[in-house]
């Protein structure tokens, strides 16, 4: 697994030995950063099951300004904090260890703000519904901010209602659903 394109492009980064995590290829990892590529310049990325910390750390070599990554396995912290000081990208990337469903209530109280967000969480996992469900209840997403989810090319994520699936692709087992919110009103936490 490396870093495709961009600052730290060619760094090989590590991966969570022994976890159940599921590193996403770099073959579909580039097909996904293809078609984020207008959206990644400057942009504020949240990974929130990030494992290796591979998706942040892409988004941060090919220009984001800022990631927040998330994971609540120890050693997959320890693995994305070497990956982030391999890559030197440190300075723009903040690692918390803490689930994703309750990260984005500390991430509420500390007023930060995502123009991307990428959720990956285990394929068997009923998390989805979850965090979506906060990422609507608490204002963490910019006006026009994009929410990808990675699953199963054969699971139907459970969509809450304030989102609107605006693409899909499928690439062999593994399928992204790109959503919006659906209004303003959510951004701002008027439910």
């Amino acid at each position: 697994m490396r870093v495709i394109t961009g600052s730290a492009k060619g760094c090989k980064l590590i991966c969570t030995e022994g976890l159940k995590t599921r590193p996403t290829s770099d073959r579909v990892k580039e097909a996904l950063f293809n078609i984020l590529a207008p959206n990644i310049e400057g942009a504020c990325f949240l990974d929130l099951f990030g494992g290796s910390g591979a998706i942040a750390i892409e988004a941060l070599s090919r220009g984001a300004e800022y990631a927040v990554i998330i994971d609540k396995d120890d050693r997959a912290v320890k693995v994305i904090n070497t990956n982030i000081d391999k890559t030197r990208l440190g300075a723009k990337a903040k690692v918390y260890r803490t689930d994703a469903v309750s990260a984005i209530a500390r991430l509420h109280a500390n007023g930060e703000l995502f123009d991307i967000v990428f959720l990956d969480p285990p394929y068997e996992s009923e998390l989805v519904s979850a965090v979506l469900d906060n990422l609507l209840k608490y204002s963490v997403l910019k006006s026009g901010a994009v929410v990808i989810v990675e699953t199963g090319a054969k699971k139907e994520p459970d969509i809450p209602q304030g989102f609107s699936v605006v693409d899909m692709r499928k690439y062999g087992n593994t399928k992204f659903v790109f959503l919006e919110v659906l209004n303003d009103r959510y951004i701002s936490g008027q439910l």
